[in-house]
């Protein structure tokens, strides 16, 4: 438990050593050496182990956490030599970029945009926990993924990535996106109303149009954020100039 809470606690600074030519490789081996050094007892074994992952790594931080987990089960498997160390390698270079896709659509180009999306719902609204909306719906989904994907890696090595296939992350972000437009479209129906009494009687025939415009948009791969620029621009003219 010590270790699994050691290694999690280092990968929040997965990219504090951010680097042109390896990426995060550093601090993917900073987040591993706990496990590492539990694993090999003689420093020529940490050494070694260590120079292992001094390669090239660049994946999504959130999803690294299960690569983490399964290359400690690896490498304790290549202590017990039923796993050649260039598996290992093999297996940190097949998944990082898969993860990599997987994490960059379903948290920054879903989940993100849909958490900062209910938060300004409910600050249109004069909610001072407005931003507590978006910390803690965010932080708690990518909290929990990140500490379960861990310790799925290290339970089950390679086979995490089946157990991980059973999230069904990219069936959610196609969920999620679908939802996202109408979190959109009352988004700008509130902003356009905000601070204009003349306007707020459009409100029912505003937020389906503008949903199925945000709809289009997303479906033509348009970024949510965007879409967020784009809202708070609609907003000012329509507030400032049809609101007057």
């Amino acid at each position: 438990m010590h270790i699994m809470i050691s290694t999690l606690l280092r990968s929040f600074l997965l990219q504090c050593s951010w680097n042109l030519e390896r990426m995060q490789n550093l601090g993917f081996l900073y987040s591993l050496m706990p496990g590492l050094k539990r694993t090999y007892c003689s420093e020529s074994d940490q050494k070694a182990a260590a120079l292992r992952h001094l390669e090239f790594f660049n994946s999504h931080p959130y999803m690294a956490c299960p690569i983490m987990g399964a290359v400690l089960k690896m490498e304790q498997e290549c202590l017990e030599g039923r796993v050649k160390s260039e598996a290992v390698s093999n297996f940190k270079s097949y998944t990082m970029t898969a993860f990599a896709a997987i994490g960059d659509s379903f948290f920054w180009n879903t989940l993100r945009p849909l958490c900062i999306t209910l938060a300004l719902i409910f600050a249109y609204q004069s909610r001072f926990w407005a931003c507590l909306v978006f910390l803690i719906l965010y932080n708690t989904v990518h909290l929990v993924l990140r500490g379960w994907g861990f310790w799925i890696g290290l339970e089950e090595g390679i086979g995490m990535i089946n157990r991980i296939a059973r999230w069904q992350l990219t069936r959610w972000t196609g969920w999620l996106k679908g939802a996202l437009p109408v979190f959109l479209g009352v988004l700008l129906s509130r902003a356009i109303i905000f601070d204009s009494e003349r306007m707020a009687k459009l409100y029912p025939f505003m937020a389906l149009p503008i949903a199925l415009i945000s709809y289009l948009l997303i479906r033509r791969n348009i970024s949510p954020i965007a879409i967020l620029f784009g809202i708070f621009t609609a907003a000012f003219v329509a507030t400032y100039t049809l609101g007057r």
